[in-house]
């Protein structure tokens, strides 16, 4: 019985110092720097993903934006993947690079690649799902993209060499 007893304090205590912890930081990031720009990866927030991942076989390597997953992407070889983030939360646009041809899903996808600052690339690098969400995105950082113009996957592979 006191073993029952002690188990369940030693749980409680854990789970409490977890969440006490929890309560100091409420969101655990993992901070990781670009290995492209060598800049912080704008991390995800509530309302919107801003990390880009390429994935290589088991490896998943995170960048800052679109133009630096994509730059990357020239040093290896065979199949890969990149998830870069839409206007969509928890739904990237998917770009797919098998046996060295490149696809985008979904089709309809369209890119933001306006040349900024670094300071600025997870807004001026972007992938987006729709058109109609390009002027949207575009008008709501307008200071920033005035004169941006919709890419197709094509162009953006072109921007990013």
């Amino acid at each position: 019985m006191r073993t029952k007893s002690s188990r369940r304090l030693l749980l409680a205590t854990v789970l409490g110092v977890l969440v006490a912890a929890g309560a100091e930081s409420p969101t655990i990031a993992h901070e990781a720097k670009c290995p492209v720009c060598k800049l912080d990866v704008v991390q995800d927030t509530d309302k919107l993903d801003n990390e880009v991942a390429l994935k290589f076989g088991r490896k998943r390597i995170e960048y800052r934006c679109v133009f630096c997953a994509l730059n990357d992407a020239k040093s290896y070889t065979g199949d890969l993947t990149i998830l870069a983030p839409s206007e969509l939360k928890g739904k990237p646009v998917l770009l797919s690079r098998k046996e060295g041809k490149w696809s985008v899903q979904p089709e309809t996808a369209v890119f933001v690649g306006h040349k900024v600052t670094h300071r600025d690339c997870q807004l001026g690098y972007r992938a987006l799902t729709t058109r109609e969400a390009f002027d949207k995105w575009v008008a709501a950082n307008a200071d920033l993209l005035k004169d941006a113009k919709p890419l197709g996957l094509e162009q953006m592979l072109e921007v990013a060499k």
